[in-house]
């Protein structure tokens, strides 16, 4: 802006104003959109539209921050009954060797 001012051609404020807004990342897009719509754009300073858009960074990053703080994982578990399974096997594994032991000694 200084050195358009050395070659004496002035910029009005609202064009300054809207060439800053058009600048900035999508982040800012509702904050643009909002001041954009807004007929006072034409009469902001521009040192007023920087400290509007600097509050709208820091509102930004509080969110930011709200939302990275870490969330405890929670973990169900299911109780399982495997004792009663485990006998019942083992019943059932004893019951078919001496059935296999009683045919060996009765095939001798």
């Amino acid at each position: 802006m200084n050195s358009i001012a050395l070659l004496k051609r002035h910029i009005p404020r609202a064009e300054i104003n809207r060439k800053i807004l058009r600048s900035l990342p999508k982040k800012f897009a509702p904050k643009v959109t909002t001041l954009q719509d807004s007929t006072l754009i034409s009469a902001m300073e521009t040192l007023t539209l920087f400290s509007e858009l600097e509050e709208f960074d820091n509102q930004l990053r509080r969110y930011d921050e709200e939302d990275e703080v870490p969330r405890k994982k929670t973990l169900a578990l299911h109780a399982d009954d495997s004792n009663e399974d485990s006998d019942e096997d083992i019943a059932l594994l004893t019951k078919k060797f001496q059935k296999n032991l009683a045919k060996k000694k009765s095939a001798n």
